[in-house]
C-alpha cells in the first residue's frame, strides 16, 4: 500500500475545511501539521499549535534492553519502531544503513515493528547484504527496548510528532529524523539530534555516521535529549488544550 490515494486526499482534506467552519479551534500538534492545515486552507487565527505529551517512563537498563534483542555491548545501534509501512519509509532507512555499515563495522540496525511493508524491507536488506548487521525484532513494545538504541532513526514521510519520538528523547536517546517526520519543534536547534532532507537516503546516513562516529557529540545530544523531554508533559499538554 501506498498510503491514500489522491481522491481519498482530497475527500479528507475537504472534510477538514468543512469542520473547521463549524469549530472554535483546530488543534495540531507539530509545526509540520500546522503547515498541512495552512495548505488546505484552514483559517490561521483557528490552529493551535499544542505538542504532545508524555507520562514519566520506567524504562529498563540498557544493558537488559540490549540483551533482550541480541546487541553487544560494542554494538553502536541505530533503532527503528514502528509500522513499516509507505509513511514510515523503512526502506528508506535501509538503504541509508547500508552506508553506514560499511563505514562503521560496528553499526547495527535493529527495526522494530511490523506491517505491510515488512516483505519488501526484507527483500531491501537481502539485496544489499545486510542481514548479518540487521536485527528483525519484530512486534515489541517500544518502550521495552527503546534504551537499547544509541540513535532512532526516523525516515517517515509524513507525521504529526511521533510520540516514539518522545519516548526515544525520554530514554536519553538521540534522534536523526526526515525533515517530514513531525520533529522539527524537537529537534530545531541540533542538540538532541538531527533533521535531514528526505530526498535520498544519503543525508540520513551522513547524520547518523556523524552521530554514531563522535563519542562526545553522542554523549551530549543524549544529556540534551533528556532535558528536550522533560518540557512535554502530558501536564503541559492539558494545561495548553484548557
Amino acid at each position: 500500500a501506498k498510503g491514500p490515494g489522491r481522491e481519498a486526499r482530497s475527500f479528507y482534506g475537504r472534510a477538514e475545511q468543512i469542520l473547521s467552519v463549524l469549530t472554535d479551534a483546530v488543534v495540531v500538534v507539530s509545526e509540520e501539521e500546522r503547515d498541512c492545515a495552512a495548505r488546505l486552507g484552514l483559517p490561521d487565527k483557528k490552529l493551535r499549535l499544542i505538542p504532545n505529551g508524555i507520562t514519566a517512563i520506567s524504562f529498563p537498563a540498557r544493558e537488559d534492553a540490549r540483551r533482550t534483542l541480541g546487541l553487544s555491548d560494542a554494538d553502536l545501534a541505530v533503532g527503528f519502531v514502528g509500522r513499516l509501512s509507505f509513511q514510515k519509509a523503512p526502506e528508506r532507512l535501509v538503504e541509508a544503513f547500508s552506508a553506514v555499515a560499511a563505514s562503521i563495522p560496528a553499526a547495527r540496525l535493529v527495526i522494530v515493528g511490523e506491517g505491510d511493508r515488512a516483505a519488501s524491507v526484507s527483500a531491501t536488506i537481502e539485496r544489499l547484504g545486510l542481514a548479518a548487521r540487521t536485527i528483525l525484532a519484530g512486534f515489541r513494545n517500544g518502550r521495552e527496548v527503546m534504551p537499547a538504541f544509541d540513535v532512532l532513526a526516523l525516515p517517515s514521510r509524513f507525521e504529526g510528532l511521533p510520540y516514539v519520538a518522545l519516548e526515544a528523547l525520554a530514554a536519553g536517546v538521540p534522534i536523526v529524523a526526515t525533515e517530514g517526520a513531525g520533529c522539527r519543534s524537537l529537534l530545531a536547534d541540533g542538540r538532541n539530534g538531527l533533521l535531514v532532507s528526505a530526498a535520498s537516503p544519503q543525508p540520513m546516513a551522513d547524520a547518523l555516521i556523524r552521530v554514531l562516529t563522535d563519542p562526545l557529540l553522542l554523549h551530549q545530544m543524549s544529556q540534551a535529549a533528556r532535558r528536550t523531554a522533560a518540557s512535554f508533559s502530558v501536564s503541559r499538554m492539558v494545561s495548553e488544550t484548557l
